[in-house]
């Protein structure tokens, strides 16, 4: 389907990024800690083809997804490296799809690991897992509370009957590694040193450890262990009030489709809620929010506060006036009135511009609608 609509990714700044990432990474008697690049949301709206390509150029070779379907989305692009399910599961049909298409799994539970089994005869595959370990987070993984040694030989008792089971990593997610408050980061990750000594101790080889996401990895360095998972930090959008210097990657481009002489006074969109007050050039722009303009997501973490006065921001990106901006040849101009769904209005008054031209809007690009073409600048 035609449109006018793209996403620019400027593949310098992914380069940037990746650079300053490697560059950080500590390296303890010589080796540093693998990158798991972590490529859920479509390469948090990057684009998995585009991603890939800039990672596999500089030697990073490990991915993670959520879901497994984004796994096999990789997987047909022809990329043979490994990727790990983020999301444990004790689903029959997603522990096939697991071993039908070489995938590294989660496990959480012991019932993950008999179904997990159960796929790999069958199909006869050995699959690669990772044990995850639930410090506080209460989604997925073994509860560390209930890790007591008895539970461990349990485990470690099924892992030895599992033979077509590999397990070749073990790690936890943090819940507030992006919050100004690091005493709960600090707690998980005791926590989790903890159980990797036990599973130890009880002998379980628990593989490359891991528990640092992109906010942990520049917030706390001594968190990186055997391998760090980086997701939203190649695209340099991170939520930690931490100067990083990371370059934010990606915009979308529209087009002026219409210009027009409107006079003062006038209402300008949907509810009229904005009165022009001036004679006024306004460019008519063929995008909007079902493109992903001025929509956001809730807040990986944050205060019950927090979380309210995000909502209200972006119930006011769509539905108020004021301090939103856009850029056209190089000129920063004003949206005037409400976004609609595929259009809005901008206030051309004061440049030069035809229609046609392009106009240059600051998006999240995991919200952006996934159909537009992602073009590599």
């Amino acid at each position: 389907m035609f449109s006018i609509n793209r996403v620019i990714i400027e593949e310098s700044k992914i380069q940037h990024n990746i650079e300053l990432i490697k560059s950080k990474l500590n390296k303890v008697e010589g080796k540093e800690p693998i990158i798991i690049a972590v490529l859920k949301g479509n390469a948090y709206g990057i684009g998995y083809e585009t991603m890939l390509q800039k990672l596999l150029e500089n030697g990073i070779n490990h991915f993670a997804v959520s879901k497994v379907s984004e796994a096999i989305d990789i997987r047909n692009l022809g990329n043979n490296n490994p990727i790990l399910v983020l999301n444990a599961t004790a689903i029959y049909d997603e522990a096939t799809l697991i071993a039908q298409n070489n995938l590294t799994a989660t496990v959480g539970s012991i019932e993950s690991l008999r179904m997990l089994q159960k796929a790999a005869e069958e199909n006869n595959k050995t699959i690669d897992i990772h044990l995850k370990i639930d410090t506080g987070f209460s989604r997925f993984g073994f509860d560390y509370e209930k890790l007591t040694d008895e539970f461990i030989k349990e485990i470690k008792a099924e892992l030895e009957k599992c033979d077509r089971l590999n397990l070749v990593g073990t790690y936890t997610h943090f819940i507030e590694a992006y919050a100004n408050d690091d005493k709960t980061t600090k707690l998980q990750f005791d926590r989790f040193i903890n159980v990797l000594a036990r599973l130890k101790q009880n002998g379980i080889n628990s593989g490359i450890t891991h528990c640092a996401n992109s906010s942990a990895f520049f917030k706390y360095p001594m968190m990186q262990l055997d391998a760090v998972r980086i997701g939203s930090a190649f695209s340099g959008r991170l939520q930690i009030k931490e100067k990083t210097g990371l370059h934010r990657v990606g915009y979308l481009e529209s087009e002026i489709c219409e210009i027009r002489e409107i006079q003062k006074d006038r209402k300008i969109g949907y509810s009229g809620t904005y009165t022009l007050k001036r004679d006024s050039k306004v460019a008519i722009v063929e995008a909007g929010y079902s493109d992903g303009i001025f929509v956001s997501g809730p807040k990986d973490s944050a205060r019950a506060i927090d979380k309210l006065r995000a909502l209200k921001k972006a119930v006011a990106g769509l539905f108020k006036d004021g301090n939103r901006y856009v850029v056209i040849n190089d000129k920063i101009v004003p949206i005037l009135g409400r976004v609609g769904m595929n259009n809005f209005m901008v206030d051309v008054t004061d440049i030069d511009c035809n229609v046609g031209d392009k106009v240059k809007i600051d998006v999240n690009l995991v919200f952006t609608n996934q159909k537009i073409e992602r073009i590599m600048n």
